[in-house]
């Protein structure tokens, strides 16, 4: 049997692992260096590294019984892709996600990094932004000065932090999965 996992969050790593042990041959597909760097050195796990077009998808589900989609919850252009690849393939797809987490109350969620910026800019004070290096456009009309970025610790990342402008000391490179005491003492650091 062959597994084709996208992955990219701890529990694609974990679900990867435990079916590599189960004797079966696991094709992972991460986005970044950092996602192949995570996954653990295995005989029957095969990684591919980079962002996929529907094509590139396709060629990846050859041969494979299932197709598990473990991106981040937030990556939703992915998981558009992955789904339009099950289909053309006739792969069955299944979504692997996280539990979520419970929301404090007084919460304000958006549909789109856009309308969260959007309702930003009529905001005071610093922002820590968690929406990672591809949403960061978004946000460019707010006041650089006042965000934090947090991506991944990688060239891509830090370079779209500067193509805002975004002064490097405000810039936080760093991996997950961030505990809640972590999170705390970044807002605390960053007022």
């Amino acid at each position: 049997m062959k597994a084709v996992v996208f992955s990219g969050t701890t529990e694609g790593r974990q679900f990867s692992k435990i079916l590599a042990n189960l004797g079966v041959k696991v094709l992972v597909s991460v986005a970044t260096e950092i996602g192949a760097e995570e996954q653990d050195k295995n005989e029957n796990i095969t990684i591919h590294v980079g962002r996929c077009t529907v094509a590139e998808m396709t060629k990846l589900l050859h041969g494979a019984s299932i197709c598990v989609d473990a991106t981040h919850p937030y990556a939703t252009e992915a998981t558009r892709t992955i789904c339009e690849a099950c289909e053309t393939t006739g792969v069955e797809y299944h979504r692997l996600l996280r539990t979520e987490s419970e929301l404090p109350k007084n919460s304000i969620v958006f549909e789109t990094a856009a309308e969260a910026a959007e309702y930003l800019e009529s905001t005071a004070g610093n922002i820590l932004l968690t929406t990672g290096a591809k949403e960061l456009p978004a946000f460019k009309n707010l006041d650089i000065k006042r965000i934090f970025p947090r991506v991944l610790p990688t060239l891509d990342g830090i370079r779209a932090c500067e193509a805002l402008d975004i002064p490097h000391r405000n810039i936080i490179a760093m991996q997950g999965p961030f505990s809640l005491d972590l999170n705390r003492v970044i807002l605390e650091q960053f007022n």
